[in-house]
């Protein structure tokens, strides 16, 4: 393991600690690490998935979307949009 590695496991395991604490929003501390590496995850799993497949780009955290009454818009925690599809993969962070 080299040390980007340890260093990553180690954040990670620290900010999941938190889990166990009432009203912690760990997805609000993961959000920034995934954003170095969602892009290139996101390429590599649905690559064999027709539908999903193709490079993944600029990711966007707390994406706006507007609703379709009104003029509010409601935030998604990812719009990931592809090279070659004008369709975006829109995620959502779920704590365990």
């Amino acid at each position: 393991m080299n040390d980007r590695t340890e260093f990553v496991s180690q954040l990670m395991t620290h900010i999941l600690e938190g889990c166990h604490v009432p009203k912690v929003q760990v997805e609000r501390a993961v959000g920034p690490v995934l954003g170095f590496f969602l892009a290139d995850v996101l390429t590599a799993t649905l690559e064999e998935d027709d539908a999903l497949s193709g490079q993944y780009i600029v990711l966007c955290p707390e994406f706006p979307l507007l609703k379709p009454v009104g003029n509010q818009s409601t935030n998604i925690d990812w719009w990931a949009p592809r090279k070659t599809s004008p369709h975006p993969l829109l995620g959502k962070i779920l704590p365990s």
